[in-house]
């Protein structure tokens, strides 16, 4: 772009002085020649001493913060401050030969050489230009504005996750069973369909009951010992249940025999909690089961198979959503029965 205007929309030799008036090719104080200056500020013709050039080298570049942008020029000899100014180009186009009224600028010291300007409207296009301006005020713009400038777009904004609803297994998109389906997590038949949270699942060795799921922050392993975060890329799951032991001796539903986890994203493993080994159910007798499992963190789903009977006619899928809050956050924590359907219902 070339002499009074960002384009040639209006005539090349016509100038616009900020008294208001104009004049043809001539400067609107002395009618000396102008090379043309984009805001209308012409160039004094008058003798005597030497004014300021107008700043060399102008240059402008994107900072990459979407709306920012950073001008630079050289130093002008005798400049006592300079006038960044930009225009944007959507705003001349609407302005018409009212576009000064557009323009915007920003005052710097001489001894600056550079102007960041914010809060531009990200992805659209800009001129820049600066000025000399002298002890009287006087400004000295170059003959050309900056080449056109495309400021930096705004990034495409990430949607926000969708929260996974609270544990259920019987929700639509559920696989029934009963149809030699297998689950594509474990790669286990379904049988008759997942279990979820609440349900309970029974054989003639063992009966057992998902609980509770808890997304605990931090695990301790030993007594009074340190509360351990997850390893980055991972995150805790907990499960309770409650055990019927069926059988006329002793036993414990022992993980890795009995009890065992993986998810969309990958395997699960078992995390040694302090207090939490697998309690030992007596004959005839029911006790509570607590699992804490380490899962990656990008997991949506994890399944819990459970074999009642050390026998593969026996094992129990229970499917478990893992919500998408942050872990120590979960909303469906201790989400049980009449709770539970309350939530689903929500």
């Amino acid at each position: 772009p070339v002499n009074l205007s960002p384009t040639t929309g209006e005539k090349p030799d016509e100038t616009h002085c900020l008294s208001g008036r104009q004049r043809r090719g001539r400067d609107c104080r002395r009618g000396r020649n102008v090379g043309g200056q984009p805001d209308g500020h012409a160039r004094a013709g008058r003798r005597g001493p030497i004014y300021p050039p107008p700043p060399a080298n102008q240059q402008a570049r994107n900072t990459g913060t979407p709306g920012e942008v950073i001008v630079t020029w050289n130093a002008a000899a005798g400049a006592n401050s300079y006038r960044v100014g930009w225009l944007n180009h959507a705003d001349y186009l609407a302005a018409g030969n009212t576009w000064l009224q557009r323009f915007t600028f920003a005052d710097v010291p001489s001894s600056v050489r550079s102007y960041r300007v914010t809060r531009l409207t990200p992805g659209e296009e800009y001129w820049f230009i600066v000025a000399s301006v002298d002890a009287g005020n006087q400004m000295y713009w170059p003959q050309s504005w900056i080449q056109k400038f495309a400021v930096t777009a705004a990034p495409t904004p990430t949607p926000a996750p969708t929260p996974t609803p609270c544990p259920t297994s019987h929700g639509p998109g559920a696989p029934t069973g009963g149809d030699g389906t297998m689950c594509p997590i474990t790669g286990l038949p379904i049988g008759d369909g997942y279990l979820g949270v609440g349900d309970k699942a029974d054989s003639a060795g063992f009966s057992y009951r998902l609980d509770e799921v808890t997304m605990p922050a931090t695990v301790r392993i030993v007594s009074g010992g340190i509360a351990y975060p997850p390893a980055t890329g991972r995150r805790y799951v907990r499960t309770c249940g409650t055990v019927w032991n069926h059988r006329n001796f002793e036993t414990a539903l022992y993980d890795g025999v009995y009890v065992v986890i993986d998810s969309d994203a990958g395997i699960g493993f078992l995390v040694p909690r302090y207090n939490e080994a697998p309690n030992r159910v007596a004959a005839g007798s029911s006790g509570r089961q607590c699992y804490t499992w380490d899962l990656p963190a990008t997991a949506n789903t994890a399944v819990l198979a459970v074999n009642l009977n050390l026998d593969h006619e026996t094992i129990r899928l229970f499917r478990i959503p893992i919500p998408s809050q942050a872990a120590g956050s979960n909303t469906c924590a201790t989400a049980t029965g009449a709770t539970l359907q309350a939530l689903i219902a929500a």
